[in-house]
């Protein structure tokens, strides 16, 4: 991918992580104390991505989609900041191949679909947690035009019109 179109879709698809990621938990090998609190070996301990992403110190106006806040780079951010694949010893060992893959798969199908939501379709925002790839199904991509849910979540089939139309 070369030019302006190529950098957009790799900054649109960071601010899409931004707001993806909701949580990431972690067990405790061994007793520990974070910010005051006692946390025992074995304890999940939940690490609040979600929050971290949307906190006003490092980024502005929050809950604003834009991609254009990655470039260039803020280097006031800590790398702490922007988890969307985890971070230090236990980082997502695919982190690589999914960004390659989810930038292969916009950039196609961009190509041959022009996207838009429908006319009044209400966005509703729904977190799901999981225990890493595979373990929860995920709404995309749609597996048939007819089937309404994919594991537990409620999604409208591609062929109908959303509730309303």
């Amino acid at each position: 991918m070369r030019g302006f179109g190529g950098l957009l879709l790799v900054l649109v698809i960071g601010a899409i992580a931004r707001f993806a990621v909701w949580i990431i938990a972690r067990r405790a090998i061994e007793d520990d104390l974070i910010g005051g609190h006692h946390i025992r070996r074995g304890t999940t301990v939940v690490i609040p991505i979600h929050h971290i992403h949307h906190d006003p110190r490092w980024w502005p106006d929050p809950e604003t989609f834009d991609p254009t806040r990655f470039c260039p780079p803020d280097k006031d951010r800590p790398r702490s900041a922007y988890l969307p694949f985890g971070g230090g010893r236990r980082i997502c060992i695919g982190q690589s191949f999914a960004l390659m893959e989810m930038v292969l798969r916009a950039a196609i199908m961009s190509q041959r679909f022009t996207f838009d939501l429908a006319p009044d379709y209400p966005v509703e925002l729904e977190a799901t947690v999981g225990r890493g790839s595979g373990s929860t199904p995920r709404c995309w991509p749609p597996t048939s035009t007819t089937n309404t849910t994919c594991g537990g979540c409620k999604r409208i089939p591609v062929a109908e019109s959303p509730p309303g139309s």
